[in-house]
């Protein structure tokens, strides 16, 4: 077992991390997703997020990647946090971002192979397509020999669309928590909200908190990953109890596996 303090950074240097069938799905509700925006803004992105466990393990499925990360545990706040990250993205893109930050935002959210590129994070079934909706794909063109990257957000303009149309900014909190949390796709509506909310940010405010949270020296959380023949039930048991409590039928599918 290795634990280390990490900034954003190091989703930069994966290539695919899977969350397995035995994890629930995508839970976050309003609360949880304000939260953690409103901390990192607040600090400044230097707001200490907790733990991300991840088993480092083969990939048996043949044309990809020949090992995979599969999260243990933290998958909601990875899942959030890349979704805040495709925000920033788009929010950038439209304000001419500069290379180094476009690089920085495509390698966190996908790899290439085999010369195409692909998310990083494998959601499980149940949210894999509205997580690909959001997190859109990557077009690579080549321009005077030189290759230029775009992130294709088909999801984006409809979002954007929905913002103006409902008024949503000028709707109160309650009014949107409510909305959010009656909602099928809570995916979707993070989406949704952090767009809201960074988009009536200051640009120069959403380059700071981008800047921080790719900062090799702004450690906000542990990356604690584990080999394919360590067991990772006793330290899964030990750091779960910091996030949302798991149903007796996610306990049972856990010890299955």
């Amino acid at each position: 077992m290795n634990a280390e303090a990490k900034s954003l950074r190091f989703l930069i240097n994966e290539t695919k991390l899977e969350i397995p069938f035995f994890q629930r799905p995508y839970v976050w509700k309003f609360e949880n997703a304000r939260n953690l925006l409103d901390d990192l803004l607040r600090c400044d992105g230097k707001h200490f997020i907790g733990s991300i466990l991840i088993k480092r393990t083969q990939n048996k499925i043949e044309g990809e990647t020949p090992y995979k990360g599969v999260i243990i545990d933290g998958q909601q706040r990875l899942t959030t946090l890349s979704i805040l990250i495709k925000v920033m993205l788009d929010i950038l893109s439209k304000s001419g971002i500069d290379a180094q930050r476009k690089t920085e935002g495509i390698s966190a959210l996908f790899h290439r192979e085999n010369n195409i590129y692909k998310i990083h994070l494998q959601n499980s079934f149940l949210d894999r397509n509205n997580y690909c909706e959001i997190i859109g794909s990557v077009e690579e063109k080549q321009i005077e020999g030189e290759p230029i990257l775009k992130v294709i957000s088909p999801l984006e303009a409809k979002i954007l669309d929905e913002i103006s149309n409902e008024h949503y900014l000028s709707l109160t909190e309650d009014k949107i928590e409510e909305a959010y949390n009656n909602d099928n796709n809570l995916l979707r509506q993070c989406y949704k909200y952090y767009n809201a909310r960074l988009r009536n940010c200051n640009i120069e405010r959403i380059k700071s908190l981008w800047n921080k949270l790719f900062d090799d020296n702004n450690k906000i959380l542990v990356l604690i990953t584990i080999e394919e023949n360590e067991q990772e039930q006793e330290i899964f048991d030990t750091i779960n109890s910091s996030g949302m409590h798991l149903s007796s039928t996610d306990i049972i599918k856990n010890h299955l596996y």
